[in-house]
């Protein structure tokens, strides 16, 4: 077994040898075409494909060395993961900043799988990016234009007017508003879908808060951690709205929702002049500490098993243990504090501990596992304990 294995250690180390010396340097002239695009020679520098008349007058095309100098690599063929990871296409002829201009080769670019293992490339892009000046709103196609930013750091907005024929048009403007710490930036389409956004939205107002789903993606980590502009973009929005006001918020956000007050909104039935049922947002009396202005996302809703626009919220909800199961589920209360704090209250105000029914409902979870496992009888249903001094939920 070790001769093998010294053996298999020679081959291999003969056989880097002879492709090393086969190789010799790289130069860009003697590449092929297809190889010669993000190619780098021995020398440094960068190799680029050309176009050239043959003798008959055609289009040809040759591989040619450039005077672009790479720093700290050289004799480097880029290899065909990476071309497909970064959205590129061997023998490109020539590269141009023209690429930005496709937001699908920039959510290529940016997307882990290649900005952080193809440095070639990215090398290569950010340069060209670097040495093509200052982004202007006024010269991005409007596909482009919402959610990017100025070089002079003022956010970039897709305006309507009129055409000669009286028809609508768009086009792109700068506006007034100035973002701080960012500039020259084209938002990526990978950021505008995980944000549950439209590129080339028609001007942007905080009436997107009014739809939970859009709320509901703002929210996720994927969004609100992983794209810092769209996220500052609709925090200025949200700061710049005002308070929350319970009989402001439609009846299907009411629900869960606290306002700027501190108070919770409650959503209460009315009867309208036909006397017919309808559904009204109100604040109720019901104040919340170190939590206000704030509208419950649907994530949250759905993991906790509840609906939304559900009318009034009393402790009955415990009687359900479909319930208590959800809103003890490490999803709901370790990571929806409104909620919990919530039912915790209403749990309080029946004398029972929240903490404590959670508690003792994964330990007969984890009871009825045992017994069915050793085929025995079934564990039965939880007790709601009396409310006393429990752990916070982190402590489970």
């Amino acid at each position: 077994m070790a001769s093998t294995m010294k053996f298999s250690w020679v081959l291999f180390f003969v056989c880097s040898l002879f492709v090393q010396k086969t190789l010799g340097d790289v130069i860009c002239e003697k590449l092929p075409t297809n190889l010669c695009s993000f190619a780098i020679a021995s020398s440094g520098k960068r190799c680029v494909v050309e176009t050239c008349k043959n003798a008959q007058g055609l289009a040809d095309y040759t591989c040619k060395t450039s005077e672009v100098m790479v720093e700290k690599l050289s004799g480097y063929i880029e290899t065909d993961e990476c071309v497909k990871r970064c959205g590129l296409l061997r023998g490109s002829v020539g590269i141009s900043t023209d690429a930005f201009l496709s937001s699908g080769f920039t959510a290529s670019l940016c997307a882990p799988a290649c900005y952080q293992n193809c440095p070639n490339i990215v090398d290569l892009f950010f340069n060209l990016a670097a040495d093509e000046g200052d982004v202007i709103c006024e010269n991005l196609p409007t596909n482009l234009c919402s959610f990017a930013i100025a070089s002079s750091g003022k956010r970039c907005v897709v305006e309507t007017c009129k055409n000669a024929q009286g028809k609508a048009s768009y086009t792109c403007k700068t506006s007034e508003v100035l973002v701080e710490k960012l500039s020259g930036y084209i938002e990526t389409d990978q950021c505008v879908n995980r944000c549950g956004l439209l590129r080339g939205s028609v001007g942007i107002s905080s009436d997107a808060f009014l739809s939970s789903d859009f709320i509901a993606h703002l929210c996720t980590p994927a969004c609100y951690q992983g794209c810092p502009n769209i996220v500052d973009l609709f925090s200025n929005l949200a700061a710049s709205e005002g308070d929350v006001i319970c009989e402001n918020l439609p009846t299907n956000l009411c629900s869960f929702a606290i306002a700027s007050s501190g108070k919770r909104c409650v959503v209460e039935t009315c009867k309208n002049a036909q006397g017919k049922a309808s559904y009204t947002c109100k604040t109720s009396e019901v104040l919340v500490e170190k939590l206000s202005g704030y509208i419950e996302t649907d994530q949250c809703v759905n993991r906790c098993g509840l609906l939304r626009g559900s009318v009034g919220i009393s402790s009955d909800a415990f009687l359900s243990s479909e319930f208590t199961a959800n809103l003890c589920t490490p999803a709901c209360y370790q990571g929806c504090p409104n909620i919990v704090d919530l039912f915790s209250n209403l749990a309080a105000s029946e004398g029972i501990s929240l903490p404590t029914l959670c508690q003792n409902q994964m330990k007969n979870h984890r009871g009825m596992l045992a017994i069915l496992s050793n085929g025995g009888a079934t564990a039965g249903p939880v007790a709601a304990p009396l409310a006393a001094a429990a752990p916070t939920p982190s402590s489970f």
